[in-house]
């Protein structure tokens, strides 16, 4: 098959669930937002909440990433890098895809920015507890059968 009839098929569909991969981190950055507040402010149930968040929000990442590798594969191509892939494109294509990875990345770095603080503060948090004494005496438990 001619190369540009199969460029004139992957275009759209990759550049449509890539484009639905950058709205689903863009969605992730309000919620690690929200879970470096709940640290903060020691809310176990909304970081509860937020943690359900994202797993559901890499859930549906992992599913778009599988869907872009198989337009990918079954049109002959592959790449493990958004770079790979768009220089194995027509440079009419080309500006589109750049503009779209620079999303990500901008993206990315505010994930991995919120990301890192929330890693930071639940050390602290922990750290602070794993200090603090702990109530002398034995503890009761209740058991029901």
């Amino acid at each position: 098959m001619d190369n540009t009839l199969v460029y004139n098929r992957i275009p759209e569909g990759f550049y449509r669930t890539l484009f639905e991969l950058l709205k689903l981190h863009q969605d992730i950055i309000p919620v690690l937002k929200d879970e470096l507040n709940s640290i903060i402010s020691e809310d176990a149930a909304a970081l509860d909440e937020c943690l359900k968040s994202l797993q559901a929000l890499t859930l549906r990442i992992r599913a778009t990433e599988s869907q872009s590798e198989k337009i990918l594969k079954e049109n002959g191509l592959s790449a493990d890098i958004l770079s790979d892939s768009i220089r194995q494109m027509p440079e009419a294509e080309q500006s589109r895809y750049h503009s779209l990875k620079a999303q990500f990345s901008d993206n990315l770095r505010e994930i991995t920015f919120y990301r890192d603080k929330c890693g930071v503060m639940l050390k602290t948090r922990l750290s602070r507890l794993d200090r603090q004494p702990r109530a002398a005496g034995p503890q009761s438990f209740e058991i029901t059968v």
